[in-house]
């Protein structure tokens, strides 16, 4: 075997062992808002905005829930295709940056 079969069988492996890996289906995220969950909280009547933070480049998205115009809680979109729902420990603290006195208006 030569150098150029070695990389033509190395190659096919590789994709062959990465396409075994690939989710089948991707599960559909649930409406948060319209959950079960949301409906006996604190959260219930909210309405639901979805954001990027901005702490970082990169651009995670995130649900804001505004009740009585004030922001009372905010979770990772998990229909975005960046964080998937998960947040940074920065990007749950946004919440404390946008009730500091300190805060641009």
């Amino acid at each position: 075997m030569n150098r150029r079969d070695w990389l033509k069988r190395t190659a096919v492996g590789a994709v062959a062992v990465g396409s075994l890996a690939l989710p089948k289906k991707r599960a559909e995220a649930k409406d948060p808002a319209g959950s079960a969950l949301h409906s006996t909280s604190k959260l219930a009547g909210a309405k639901v905005f979805t954001t990027a933070c901005n702490f970082c480049s990169c651009g995670c998205g995130m649900l804001c829930y505004v009740k009585d115009g004030k922001l009372i809680d905010l979770e990772g979109d998990p229909n975005h295709i960046v964080n998937e729902g998960a947040l940074c420990s920065k990007g749950a603290a946004i919440i404390a940056a946008h009730e500091s006195d300190h805060r641009a208006r």
